[in-house]
């Protein structure tokens, strides 16, 4: 993933990446983190789904939203 990104990034300028969330996404996010060279900057992201009508909005303990700003946005700044 992170060397198709690298090459539509070099042939287009930046890249669009929809990201998934839950317990299958650790191992996955965790190795995103740790790539040093990734260009985040021209990166768009994009997350699947939210809970529609979630008290707490992206505060809450079950937000996908929070899930990626906590394991993913907050570290890469896409």
């Amino acid at each position: 993933m992170a060397e198709k990104v690298k090459s539509i990034v070099a042939q287009h300028g930046s890249a669009r990446v929809i990201f998934a969330t839950g317990a299958s996404q650790f191992e996955f996010i965790e190795s995103l983190v740790q790539i040093q060279d990734m260009p985040w900057d021209k990166v768009t992201a994009f997350h699947l789904d939210e809970y529609f009508g979630l008290e707490g909005g992206d505060q809450h303990s079950a937000s996908f939203r929070k899930y990626l700003n906590e394991r993913l946005f907050s570290k890469l700044n896409p």
